[in-house]
């Protein structure tokens, strides 16, 4: 495990998790294709929250009007470009290195994301869940998809089931690659 993932999950620094949940945000508001938001002034959490009645809201607009695979397709893209980024600025090498870097990037903003180096993912809480619908969750999941894809250069998430839909847990795995794009 490289120096810089050691570190990271020790201790991530507040400047780092705003500047990575706001490329976060980013890439969800350009899927939608709609501006980003004004965070400057927020908290952490406020900007959670606001996160999660944005990509909501949208999502919601985006099911309704037939969009939801395209959305999900943008959105996979450019979160696989932004896991990609970090697997090198973290120096991700193995699977454990993806799951291990995953945890300290979903900790960040409130996801406990537990994950083993066989792909396998367990999610006990996540801060997003009260406010989505499973529908909603699988189209915000295609960014879940993309990071994870990012991080450990490859493979495809699949869900088996969600906390949205009343399960304890969301339980997933990151298997190889589907050619999925």
């Amino acid at each position: 495990m490289s120096l810089r993932l050691r570190a990271a999950r020790v201790f991530l620094p507040p400047f780092l998790k705003r500047k990575h949940f706001r490329r976060l945000f980013f890439i969800a508001a350009e899927a939608f294709d709609i501006p980003m938001p004004a965070l400057d002034k927020r908290s952490q959490e406020a900007g959670l929250r606001l996160f999660s009645l944005f990509t909501r809201e949208n999502a919601l607009k985006a099911i309704a009007a037939g969009e939801a695979g395209a959305i999900g397709e943008r959105l996979f893209r450019n979160a696989r470009g932004f896991g990609g980024e970090l697997r090198r600025s973290l120096g991700v090498k193995t699977s454990a290195d993806a799951m291990a870097a995953a945890r300290v990037l979903y900790r960040a903003i409130g996801i406990d994301l537990r994950g083993g180096p066989d792909g396998a993912i367990v999610i006990r809480s996540c801060r997003f869940a009260p406010d989505y619908t499973p529908a909603v969750c699988e189209l915000i999941s295609s960014l879940d998809r993309g990071i994870m894809a990012g991080l450990a250069g490859g493979g495809e998430l699949r869900f088996s089931r969600r906390l949205t839909e009343g399960y304890d847990s969301c339980r997933a795995v990151l298997g190889r690659e589907s050619g999925r794009g």
